[in-house]
């Protein structure tokens, strides 16, 4: 969850004084309040993932974030449930789905 980014912009600072190189940062849960933007939109940040299970309104959406969305995973969670299959069988798609992605 990046709420206020007050932690992961720390965070990110603190990995840079380490040797990174860049930072990245991934989250589920966006809910991007108070001075969020303003900390996100940092040059130490070099790009945020999260997910579409909160709404980012268009005056929140930085060129360096990426939404994905949770209905593939949603879709095939209920596919899965539903015909009594076990849930490794949706995260093992998951990873050839990115597995494939990354040739």
């Amino acid at each position: 969850i990046i709420d206020t980014a007050g932690t992961i912009s720390k965070a990110a600072v603190a990995v840079l004084e380490k040797g990174a190189e860049e930072v990245y940062i991934c989250a589920t849960h966006p809910v991007l309040s108070g001075k969020a933007i303003e900390r996100l939109s940092s040059d130490k940040i070099n790009g945020i993932v999260v997910t579409n299970t909160i709404d980012v309104p268009s005056e929140k959406r930085l060129e360096k974030i990426k939404i994905i969305s949770i209905a593939p995973i949603l879709a095939e969670s209920i596919k899965t449930i539903y015909e009594g299959m076990p849930m490794g069988v949706v995260f093992e798609g998951i990873q050839n789905r990115l597995a494939k992605k990354r040739k």
